[in-house]
């Protein structure tokens, strides 16, 4: 019944391509990966300092910030042996924060975008 579902969804997914999506795609890859980069960057570099001032492993500070799912970024400290929980605690409050922080930010771009251009 799994295998089913998945054939399934994957038959849907690909159904919705066409080739200008596909077209748009090295495109895309051209912006997002240097994007991903700096902010794997600056994740590192957050998690440098933390680490400098907080009696935490490194690993796990990093696995604290980086971006991902809350599950994935858990179960790897659990595979690494590194402190689950505040991986856990970390990967909450960011997911919190960033819902909570999503709209006002929205505004503030949007708002500023609409006076410089004039509209």
């Amino acid at each position: 019944m799994l295998a089913l579902a998945q054939i399934t969804v994957g038959m849907t997914l690909g159904s919705r391509f066409d080739r200008r999506r596909l077209a748009a795609i090295p495109r895309a890859l051209a912006v997002g990966i240097p994007v991903l980069i700096g902010i794997i960057v600056v994740m590192a570099l957050f998690a440098t300092l933390c680490a400098l001032f907080m009696p935490v492993d490194l690993s796990t500070l990093v696995l604290s910030f980086a971006i991902g799912g809350m599950a994935e970024m858990v179960l790897t400290a659990k595979a690494l042996h590194q402190d689950v929980a505040l991986v856990a605690a970390f990967q909450a409050v960011r997911g919190i924060a960033a819902n909570a922080l999503a709209g006002p930010v929205w505004i503030w771009l949007t708002r500023n975008r609409t006076k410089r251009t004039g509209e």
